[in-house]
Order: structure tokens, then sequence, then C-alpha cells
């Protein structure tokens, strides 16, 4: 109870504090990530939570942040790497806070609804095989009947087996009208407009009403139409002659009385079918137990409940259970916590990500952009007038370059140079940002060619058109053949699923 407590304790704490946080950062934050995109972002709501935190404990930029900073720098350019990694890191806060809510309603719902049980597991008692029964709360009565865990051991044949219970322990209901109304209404719902379909295929067993109704104190007894009582007051079954062709139908209703009170239940058809049960020692103790645990009829009118001493020739002793903590609560609270930290953690293989796909993109775009640029050039066009010829065209076919970065590097560094950079500078940065090999050795041939006038460019850009276009076939070369092997598995399944289909009838008609 105590780790309970505990735990309801910090679970309320961090729902109050993440709550708080949410509360008085909102419309501080507001305008700050107001220009980002909200899709990016799982929590986006959250944001501003996380930089309420990173502003209240200081936060300090570690060398990971460094390193981070750096590919933020290539996703967004240099100017805004601080405010991307500002942002990245309210989002791993504000993503935590999420899952540590989540953790926290779940572990205030299971150790409530854990100590609500331990509080009423105090208010029954045993001594022996009798239990004792709470007194009657009309409160707290339709929360259903308190538990109590309690292990029998069975000494049969020189042995011992040992088996543990929970058993329900309903509040003493001393009323009579009111619990036969609420028994007949439980009958007709739960048992005979249940079960229905049951009684007219048939049954082979005793009709278990009793475990169908309320524990609440009613005598309830089953009254036949037929002359052939093959179904005792009790709903026990007497199984037909051998010589019985047709299995009866019964007409049957059920009686409650509690007291002077008699009321009776619509009537309904049963069809008997034979049938023939071996119980042994534990099925039977199970079978009681059941039934105690629906209804307590036998003992509803007393103070206690007696278990059975013998079960089908054996003897049972009962003793009451210690009461566990449920510890999967415990492991539950402890593995989300370490869930919210490693979600926090985790995040940043998402920038990874951003980096290798943006890389792809700008490998996948590049012989298609270099190709173009040759042509330009061979027509006697400069490089800055073939920039931007290349953009003019592409932006005839796609208003913006969302999913081609290298397009959009291309548009930094023509606005650079209308803005006064140096053409030698913007194409190194152009070159720089773009991260990958073959565009830090175009800049180069085209810076080299801007120093030092070479009358080789073409052909060394030609040179290199080939040799980008070549690597450019492998890589889909490449990506076809892991897409035929992530193939194999499904074609694999498919197999099987079609053998099982001709095999089984032939299987199925044999005869073993």
């Amino acid at each position: 109870m105590i780790a309970s407590l505990i735990i309801i304790g910090l679970s309320v704490l961090i729902i109050a504090v993440v709550l708080i946080l949410y509360i008085f950062s909102h419309g501080k934050y507001r305008d700050m990530i107001k220009p980002l995109n909200g899709k990016d972002y799982a929590f986006f709501f959250m944001l501003p939570a996380g930089l309420r935190v990173m502003d209240m404990i200081k936060y300090t930029y570690s060398n990971g942040d460094r390193k981070l900073r750096e590919s933020f720098s290539e996703l967004y350019g240099e100017k805004y790497a601080l405010f991307y990694l500002r942002i990245h890191i309210a989002n791993k806060i504000s993503t935590a806070m999420v899952f540590l809510i989540i953790i926290s309603l779940f572990a205030l719902y299971t150790n409530l609804r854990s100590l609500n049980a331990s509080l009423e597991e105090r208010l029954v008692s045993m001594s022996g095989n009798i239990i004792f029964r709470p007194e009657f709360n009309p409160d707290t009565y339709k929360n259903g009947a308190a538990d109590i865990s309690v292990e029998a051991e069975i000494r049969s044949g020189g042995g011992k087996t040992a088996k543990s219970y929970d058993i329900k322990v309903p509040m003493q209901i001393p009323v009579d009208e009111t619990c036969v109304d609420l028994t007949v209404k439980d009958l007709e719902e739960n048992f005979i407009k249940a079960n229905k379909r049951i009684f007219e295929n048939g049954i082979s067993a005793g009709l278990d009403f009793r475990g169908y109704a309320s524990p609440l104190g009613c005598g309830i007894v089953l009254k036949t139409e037929s002359e052939q009582a093959y179904i005792s007051e009790s709903g026990e079954l007497t199984q037909p002659e051998p010589e019985v062709t047709e299995p009866p139908v019964l007409r049957v209703s059920l009686l409650v009385s509690k007291g002077e009170v008699i009321k009776q239940t619509s009537s309904f058809s049963v069809k008997i079918l034979p049938a023939a049960v071996e119980v042994n020692p534990i099925d039977a103790l199970d079978e009681t137990v059941r039934q105690i645990n629906s209804n307590n009829s036998d003992a509803i009118n007393s103070a206690s409940i007696e278990m059975p001493a013998l079960i089908e020739d054996s003897e049972v002793s009962w003793s009451e259970s210690e009461v566990s903590a449920d510890n999967f609560q415990y492991i539950i609270f402890i593995g989300g916590l370490f869930v919210a930290a490693l979600a926090f953690i985790s995040m940043d293989s998402d920038v990874e990500k951003h980096i290798k796909k943006r890389r792809e993109l700008i490998k996948r775009d590049f012989p298609e952009f270099i190709s173009k640029y040759v042509l330009l050039l061979s027509c006697g066009l400069t490089t800055y007038d073939s920039f931007k010829k290349i953009l003019e065209d592409n932006h005839n076919t796609a208003k913006t370059f969302d999913g081609r970065p290298i397009y959009a590097e291309l548009e930094t560094a023509v606005r650079e140079i209308d803005l006064g950079k140096a053409e030698v500078y913007a194409y190194e940065d152009f070159g720089l940002r773009c991260r990958i090999p073959e565009t830090m050795k175009f800049s180069s041939l085209v810076i080299q060619n801007l120093r030092r006038g070479t009358d080789d460019l073409l052909v060394l850009l030609k040179e290199q058109v080939s040799d980008v276009w070549q690597l450019h076939k492998a890589e889909i070369r490449r990506r076809g053949e892991e897409a035929g092997t992530k193939l194999v598995f499904p074609m694999i399944l498919s197999l099987v699923s079609v053998l099982l289909l001709v095999i089984y009838p032939v299987f199925a008609s044999m005869n073993f």
C-alpha cells in the first residue's frame, strides 16, 4: 500500500507540473513557434512547455548538441541552425512530458484501484474456514463485493494439494422485496436472455442459474411445466434414458423468494441432451468457488460464508493468503519512465535520418542538374545565367522546391549573388551546403574556372556528368535489388498459403 501511495503521489505531482508548465508557457512562446510547420512535430502543442523548461533550467548545449547544430546548419543554413537546435531540444522535452502524462494517468488509475481493493479487504476477515462478511453499506454496495485471497489445502490419499482462490465477499443485505426484484431482473437479463440460444440447442449439464443472480440472499428454485422432471428445482440435470431418441424440450421458469415475497421470471424452453461428466476434487472445488463468487446464496442470510470442508470425499482446509502487491503496475510505471527517457534520447536519430534523406535527394537530382548546366554552358551562358535558367525552368514545373533540396540551395546561391555576394564564395557555399562529394567537386571546378580561367572546364564537367550518371544507374540497380529482397518474405507467405489451401482438403479426406 505504501508503494501505491508513493506512485499515486508522484503521478499527481507529474500531471500537475506538466499542466502548469503548459498553461503558463503557451502564450509566452506562441510567436516563437508560429513559423514552424506543426506537421513536423508530433506534439506541437507542447513545444512551449519544452521551451519553458529549457529557460527554467538554463539549458547549456553539450558536445552532442554541437554536432546536432552542424546537422541543422546543413538542413536549414547556419543562420537558423541555433534556432532549430533549440526547437529540437524543446521537442524532445515536450515528447518526454507527454509520455510522462500518459504513464502517470495509467499509474494513477491502476494504483487507485489497487488501493481501493486493499481498503475493501480490510473490511473482510477470516477465521479457519469462516469468512466474516462486512456490514451492509448502501453507499458502496453497487461497487461490487469485496475480495479476499484464500488458500485451500486438500488432503487426500496421504497427499496434499494447495491452491489459491480469490473469494468475493458481498455485504450483508437483509432486504426482501428489493432483493427479489433485483434478482428477477438479473435472471431475466443475464441468464434467460443471454443463454437463450444455448437452451434451444440443448444442454448436457445442469442449469447454474444462481450464478447469474445478484448476491442478495434470495432463494431461487426452478419450476417445470412438464411431467417428465429431467431438471430438479436446484437446476441439477437428470440424464434421459438411453432409448430416448428425441431430446426432451421442457418449458421452465424460475421462482425467486425471500421472506414472504415470491416472484416468478418469464418461462423459457430448454432442450435436454444426455451427458456424462467425471468430476475430480479440483474441478468440483473450482465449480463450488465459482458459485460462491457469483451468488453466495447458501450463506447469504448469515454474517459469514462457510467454505466447503469436504469435496468429493476429499478433506479441504482453508487459510487466508497473504495479500501481495501487484508488481505489474509498478513495472509499468518504471518501464514507462524508461520509455520516456528513451524517446528523449532517440529523437536525435531522427535528425540523422533527415540528413541522410536530404543527401539522397541531392544525389538523385544532381545528374539532371549538372547535365542541364553543361548544356547551357555549351550554349555560351555564364555560370550565373545558367543557374538562373535552371531555376526558371524548375519554377515553371513546380512552385516550390519541397523534396528537391539541390534546387533550394541553388536558389539560395543565386539570391546571395543578387544581394552582392561574390560568385566564388556563393558557389563554394553551394557545394558545402549540399554536403556530398559530387557537388563539392562541381563547385571546385567552377571556382577554379572563375579564378584561373581554364579552357578545359567543359571537358572536365562532361567527364563528371558521365561519372554521376553511372553512379545514378548503379544506385537505381541497388534499390531494385533491395526491393526484390523485401518481397521474398511476402512471396514465401503467399506460397505457404496456397500450399495449405491445396494440401488441407487432401488430408481432410483421408481417414487415419
